[in-house]
C-alpha cells in the first residue's frame, strides 16, 4: 500500500473552461474549432456547401437549442444586422443553426462582429458562436410518420367541436382539481397513486360523457376492453412534464389519450415559426391490470421479472448483465459507434504526451482505435471485450514504474458538455424508488449508479441498451487503493469523466 494514501487526500476538480459572455477566442482556436464544426456539418447535412466567398446564408455552430440557445435569442443576436433575417433551426441532434439575410453586406457584417465570440445576449453558454458562410439551406425533408413509436396509433379529428366544448365545460365545472408541479389533474374511476404508481383506490365515478367516449372507443374497435379508469391533465401556457417512460405495468394495453382545445401546428407551416403556447388538455383512458405484466419492453417496465433487471449482485449476474447489454450491443452499433467516437479527451492527450518515445501502450477497451493512431513515437497494441487479455495486461504488461491511464464516467456530471446540452430542458428528479433494479437513463442527472443507457441508431430508429456504473467522487480512489500494488499520480474530471494516472509499484 503507498504511502501517499497516508498522508494526503486525492484532490478532485473539474478541468472544464467557462468561458464569459462578450469574449473572444484567439485565431488559432478559432480555425480548428471551424474545421471541426464542418465536419458535424456534412455528417448531418452532406448537401449543404462551405462556401469561401461571401454569401447571404451563415452556418452558426454552437446556437442550437441544444446548445442552450433558444430562437429568440438568436433573434436578438441577429436582428441588429438585419431585422428581417430568417433562421433554421432543429429541435434537437444538431449543435447548429443558419440565418439568412436580406444582402451579402449584411451577412459579412453579422459574420465579422460574431465570428469566434459568445454573445453577451445569451443565457447560458459557454462555447463560442463559429460561423461560415455557405452556399445554399439544407434540402427541405418531408415528415416521415413512420417515424413514429411501433403500435402508435393516430386518429384524427375523432371528437367533434360540440363535443370538445362538452368536456370543456366538464371538466372546468368540476370541484375534483388536484394541483401538481407542473399541472392540474383530475381522476375519475380509481384515483392513480403517483408516490406507487399504481391506481387501485376507487374515487368518483366517471362521468356519463366520458363513458359515453369509453363505449364509443369499444364499439369503433380502438380497445377490446370497457376503460374503468381516467385521468384529466390540464396544462396552463409555459407548464409540461419533461419526457419520460409512463408507468405502464398499472394498465392494460392499449392506453387511450384524447387532446383537446390544443393547437393544430406547433411550427406555423407558412411562416415556419414557432407557434405561442396555449392550454392544453388531455383525457387519458386505462383499464387496470390485476395481473403481473409480460411486456417485451422489459428494461422499461416497471413490474419485476423475478430479478432478471436487479442490479448485478454477484458474477454470475454480471457476466449474464455484461453478456446482453455490454458485448452483445456494441455488436450492433459499433458502426454507429465508430461515426461518433473521434475526439480525444486531454486529459488521455496529456498522459500519452508524457510518455518516452518507443513506450508499449496497451489501450485495453480500446473501441474504434482513436487512440491507436502511428503518429506520436509509441509502440501502441489494442484490445477490446476480452477478459484473458485483461488479465494479462494487469499481470504482466505493466512492469514496476510503469504507468496506466484509466477513465470512467462520472456520477456528477455538472459543468460537463453532456449536462449543459440539457440545460433548456425541465429538472426534474425523482427518487429512485427500487435502486436495487436497474433503470433506463431518461437523458437527465443519474439517480443511481448501476443503470441502462440507450444508444439510438439515426435513420432506423433502432434502440440498443448499454450496461453501464457511474461513479460516485472518491469511489475511484477507493477502488484503487483497494487494488494496492499502485500509487495515485493523479484524479482529474474532464466533461463528466474521471482520468486516474498511476504508477505500478
Amino acid at each position: 500500500m503507498c504511502n501517499a494514501y497516508n498522508t494526503h487526500k486525492l484532490t478532485h476538480f473539474n478541468a472544464a473552461k467557462e468561458r464569459r459572455l462578450g469574449c473572444k477566442l484567439e485565431a488559432g482556436k478559432i480555425l480548428r474549432k471551424t474545421h471541426k464544426s464542418w465536419e458535424q456539418l456534412r455528417r448531418h447535412d452532406p448537401d449543404v456547401e462551405i462556401s469561401e466567398e461571401v454569401t447571404e446564408h451563415l452556418f452558426v455552430s454552437n446556437s442550437s437549442v441544444l446548445c442552450g440557445v433558444s430562437l429568440e435569442e438568436l433573434e436578438e443576436i441577429f436582428h441588429p444586422f438585419d431585422a428581417n433575417a430568417s433562421f433554421t433551426v432543429f429541435p434537437n441532434k444538431r449543435s447548429y443553426s443558419f440565418v439568412s439575410f436580406s444582402s451579402k453586406e449584411q451577412a459579412e457584417a453579422a459574420r465579422e462582429g460574431l465570428h469566434g465570440t459568445i454573445p453577451p445576449q445569451l443565457k447560458v453558454s459557454h462555447q463560442p458562436f463559429l460561423i461560415s458562410y455557405v452556399r445554399q439551406l439544407p434540402a427541405s425533408k418531408p415528415v416521415d410518420k413512420t417515424l413514429y413509436p411501433k403500435d402508435f396509433v393516430l386518429v384524427e379529428d375523432y371528437i367533434t367541436e360540440d363535443e370538445e366544448k362538452a368536456f370543456v365545460d366538464l371538466i372546468f365545472d368540476t370541484e375534483d382539481v388536484k394541483s401538481l408541479k407542473h399541472r392540474a389533474v383530475i381522476h375519475y374511476g380509481h384515483e392513480f397513486d403517483y408516490s406507487k404508481n399504481a391506481a387501485f383506490k376507487p374515487t368518483k365515478p366517471i362521468p356519463p360523457l366520458i363513458s359515453q367516449l369509453a363505449d364509443r372507443l369499444v364499439m369503433d374497435s380502438h380497445v377490446d376492453f370497457r376503460p374503468d379508469q381516467v385521468t384529466i391533465n390540464v396544462y396552463e401556457p409555459g407548464q409540461g412534464i419533461p419526457s419520460h417512460y409512463d408507468t405502464h405495468s398499472a394498465f392494460e394495453d392499449p392506453i387511450v389519450c384524447v387532446r383537446i382545445v390544443n393547437r393544430k401546428h406547433d411550427i406555423n407551416p407558412l411562416t415556419h415559426r414557432v407557434m405561442p403556447r396555449r392550454l392544453r388538455v388531455s383525457i387519458t383512458l386505462r383499464k387496470i391490470r390485476h395481473e403481473p405484466c409480460q411486456c417485451q419492453y422489459k428494461e422499461f417496465c416497471d413490474w419485476d421479472r423475478e430479478g432478471e433487471m436487479a442490479v448485478p449482485s454477484d458474477d454470475k449476474s454480471a457476466l449474464r448483465i455484461e453478456n446482453q447489454y455490454v458485448s452483445g450491443v456494441y455488436e450492433n452499433i459499433a458502426s454507429h459507434f465508430d461515426e461518433t467516437r473521434f475526439s480525444s479527451w486531454t486529459g488521455v492527450k496529456k498522459f500519452m504526451n508524457a510518455l518516452p518515445a518507443h513506450s508499449v501502450v496497451y489501450d485495453v477497451g480500446c473501441g474504434n482505435g482513436k487512440y491507436l493512431l502511428p503518429n506520436d513515437g509509441l509502440i501502441k497494441i489494442g484490445c477490446d471485450m476480452s477478459q484473458m487479455l485483461c488479465e494479462i495486461v494487469q499481470n504482466k504488461v505493466l512492469k514496476p514504474g510503469g504507468k496506466a491511464c484509466i477513465t470512467v464516467w462520472s456520477m456528477d456530471q455538472s459543468n460537463s458538455e453532456y449536462a449543459k446540452m440539457r440545460d433548456n430542458k425541465d429538472s426534474v428528479i425523482e427518487e429512485a424508488k427500487k435502486l436495487d433494479r436497474l433503470r433506463v437513463h431518461d437523458g437527465k442527472e443519474f439517480v443511481q449508479q448501476d443503470l441502462l443507457v440507450p444508444w439510438r441508431i439515426d435513420g432506423t430508429g433502432e434502440t440498443f441498451m448499454r450496461y453501464y456504473h457511474v461513479f460516485a467522487e472518491g469511489e475511484m480512489e477507493d477502488l484503487l487503493r483497494s487494488v494496492g500494488g499502485c500509487s495515485i499520480d493523479s484524479i482529474e474530471k474532464e466533461q463528466g469523466n474521471y482520468i486516474a494516472v498511476i504508477t505500478k509499484q
